[in-house]
Formats: structure tokens, sequence, C-alpha cells
């Protein structure tokens, strides 16, 4: 079956050897600070649909085609996750400070294992995004050995003007009985417009946990 437009965007900017030789530049805007427009509710992880907020003008120079990326995971801590156990929320915020409005941009979600092939497949993923009315599934494509894509031909696009910024939530789980090696994979987090142009990737690696083992009632 042909990927979805937005999809085949993504894949190609997230291609094994962008994966092999480009996580740095992907990776850039880690080093940007998050956007100023988070609301205090956004702060305490009270967080609402995907929505426009007003956005100061960051101190750094604009990042490609105008597009800033803000990445909030949970503060500093190592990120984990465990298959049956409870989702991760991963945050995303864009912003956009030069060029020409964007009338639809979306919340790109990529999971990878480095040089290594997955040994989960997207059957083992449950992915939600957060919408207006409670969380929306979104199905995983499988675009390598190496690559897990979000699909993004189901989800609603958010305008994008100069000066103000877009959040998404995102909640990601590992089915029960998902395999846990490798223990260690990666997550990023980058947004997309319909002309193809895309944000600074957003990378943070993830620990795969191992399941409890069930409880002995003998």
């Amino acid at each position: 079956m042909r990927m979805p437009a937005f999809s085949r965007i993504a894949a190609k900017l997230v291609s094994r050897r962008a994966l092999a030789t480009g996580v740095a530049a992907l990776a850039l805007g880690t080093a940007l600070p998050v956007l100023s427009g988070a609301s205090p509710a956004l702060a305490r992880g009270d967080r609402p649909a995907a929505q426009v907020v007003a956005a100061a003008s960051p101190a750094n120079p604009a990042q490609g085609n105008g597009f800033r990326t803000g990445f909030f995971m949970m503060g500093t801590k190592p990120l984990t996750i465990t298959p049956g156990g409870a989702p991760l929320e991963i945050d995303l915020e864009s912003g956009k400070d030069s060029g020409a409005p964007y009338r639809d941009v979306r919340p790109q979600l990529v999971l990878d294992s480095a040089n290594s092939p997955l040994s989960i497949g997207r059957s083992d993923v449950v992915l939600e995004l957060r919408t207006a009315a409670g969380w929306q599934p979104v199905a995983m494509h499988l675009t390598s050995p190496y690559v897990l894509l979000s699909d993004l031909s189901g989800i609603k696009g958010s305008p994008m003007v100069n000066g103000h910024a877009v959040h998404f939530s995102y909640r990601l789980a590992l089915k029960a009985g998902a395999a846990q090696h490798p223990t260690k994979l990666r997550v990023r987090v980058l947004t997309v417009a319909q002309d193809g142009t895309a944000s600074q990737g957003q990378v943070r690696d993830l620990t795969v946990l191992p399941a409890a083992a069930p409880a002995d009632h003998r």
C-alpha cells in the first residue's frame, strides 16, 4: 500500500543514511531554548490539545525556513518504557519566526535503534495524539528495518504563523509481550508542513525495561 504523502515526506527525512550520518544535524534543536509561549498549565503537565500559542522572540536565530522546535520530555530524567506498562507522554512545541505562514503543520514521531534492525514491529506500538476530542490512535509505518514512523495522514494539521508556536502531545506505549531487545531505542520528534518543510528534529534515548514477571500465587 502506498504511504500517504505526509509520511512519504517525513520518511525521506529520516532515512537510514540520515540516522547514520545526520543525527547531529537533526538534533541541532536540542540546544535551543523551549519556546516561551508555553503556559504554566503546560509546565505542570496539564496539557491541552494542539493549539497555537503566542511565543516571544527567541534569542537565537531562526533554524531552517523559520521553524523552531522546543521539546519537553519530563525534564532531563532518563526516558524508560516497559512493555505492558504505563505510556510515555511526549510533548512537542514548534514555532516560526520567518517566512510565509503554514496552513498545515503536523507532528512526526520516529522510533529507531541506531544502526541495528528494530526487534519491535508497528503492531507492538500504541501511539496516540491528544486532540480536542481526546486521545486519537495514530498508526505507525515500518519504513525500513531500522525505522518506525508515525502516519500523518489521519492527523488534523494546525496553522502556524510567525511569532507563534503550536503544541502537540503524543502518548507512546509498548504492548505486553513486545520484544525487549534492543533495550535501547531512540525517539525523535519533528514537525512537518504541507510543503515538505520540516523543523529540526529532537532526539532522546529510550530504554526498554523488562516487564515484571507474573506473580506466583501457588
